[in-house]
């Protein structure tokens, strides 16, 4: 199954790399996870003017800032791996030859860029999401926004922006407990900025198959099961004067993945009757936290107690693996879902996918594609037996 790679480069509009380029690109790795997408292309380098120079060095489509996007297209399908800017340059120099690796950041690298003062008066939180992303609309940044359902204008004050655009994102998605990042695609030139909630609801990808004879499309796979991770979060607040007992539930994402958060819930009543610690601490499978921050009330500080239950039960089961993309026969993405089988009974199912870093090698035309991936979800023994 053959695998294309296509370069896009140039200083305002990418255009398709000159031959030049593609001749002396010999690698290109892209990292991908919600915390953003990376990008190294590596070119081999020969001397110029008279041998006081590498070429590569002073080419004029590799310059700082430059836009750079990355296609593979495996089975047909075309895929963006990346789209964003050239920030840093490395040239390695060996006995006869030499390597310039150029390294590039997605398109938030231009929202961290400027310090700019602005003002956003009666805005709810999402909407000064969107009037922020609007100003990127000429990078083809595409907004998916999700508004809060706690949202609620402050008529004390007015909402002051008095950092860089890519920080008051952040900020603001921190407030609501939601997740901001940029995704390449669909198209060359667009990317999604995803502001919301963390969820499950992607679409699933091929399933990854291992130990399964003629079926098997991974080259390895490892599962870990961390039996600490998972807990259960209690605290206690007034309710006119009157100490009152909550209590989070060991679990993590819509849609659930595992069935272990649901056998560990009936540990949680124990946040309700702290005093019967001591009692069940020889046969307690899961550990138990006190909150620390307090809500404006019990329901804020509910929430506070069952994210941080969330939080740490979400990587209970780890899988990480490496996979050959002809093989595969599709372009493994992150963040997303994608389903597993061959691993047995407790890690069969569906899983995040957190990261995925994608390594092609190119030499003379022909390319080898090669996927290193890291999943996780809540628990062992999976709600879906089928992928």
């Amino acid at each position: 199954m053959a695998v294309q790679l296509t370069l896009l480069v140039g200083p305002v509009v990418p255009i398709p790399a000159p031959i030049d380029l593609t001749q002396a690109l010999s690698s290109v790795s892209v990292s991908q996870s919600e915390s953003g997408t990376t990008c190294q292309l590596t070119f081999n380098s020969s001397k110029v003017l008279m041998g006081l120079d590498w070429g590569m060095v002073n080419h004029p489509l590799l310059l700082q800032f430059n836009r750079v996007i990355v296609v593979v297209t495996v089975n047909f399908m075309p895929r963006v791996l990346f789209d964003g800017f050239i920030t840093n340059r490395e040239l390695n120099v060996g006995s006869d030859s030499a390597k310039v690796t150029v390294t590039c950041e997605d398109v938030k690298v231009k929202m961290d860029l400027v310090e700019v003062p602005m003002t956003y008066p009666m805005f709810l939180d999402f909407l000064e999401v969107l009037a922020i992303l609007a100003k990127y609309a000429v990078l083809g940044v595409v907004p998916m926004v999700i508004p809060p359902l706690t949202d609620d204008i402050d008529l004390k004050q007015n909402k002051q922006q008095i950092k860089t655009d890519l920080s008051r994102l952040k900020e603001l998605a921190g407030y609501a407990g939601y997740v901001f990042y940029v995704l390449p695609g669909p198209l060359p030139g667009l990317s999604v900025a995803y502001w919301g909630p963390r969820h499950r609801l992607y679409l699933p990808q091929p399933r990854l198959s291992a130990n399964l004879g003629p079926a098997t499309n991974v080259e390895s796979m490892t599962a870990s099961h961390n039996a600490q991770a998972p807990q259960i979060t209690w605290g206690t607040e007034l309710v006119y004067k009157v100490p009152v007992p909550y209590t989070s539930v060991p679990f993590s994402g819509m849609p659930p993945f595992s069935f272990e958060p649901l056998l560990l819930s009936v540990f949680s009543p124990l946040g309700l009757a702290p005093e019967a610690f001591p009692a069940v601490l020889p046969i307690l499978p899961i550990k138990v936290k006190h909150l620390e921050k307090a809500g404006k009330d019990i329901l804020e500080s509910l929430g506070y107690a069952q994210g941080k239950s969330n939080l740490a039960t979400e990587k209970t089961v780890k899988l990480s693996g490496s996979l050959n993309a002809a093989r595969y026969g599709f372009t493994l993405g992150a963040p997303g879902v994608v389903g597993v089988r061959g691993m047995g009974f407790g890690y069969d199912g569906f899983y995040y996918v957190e990261s995925v870093q994608h390594s092609i090698s190119h030499d003379h035309g022909s390319v080898d594609y090669t996927q290193s991936f890291s999943l996780s979800r809540e628990g062992m023994y999976t709600t879906t037996p089928i992928v």
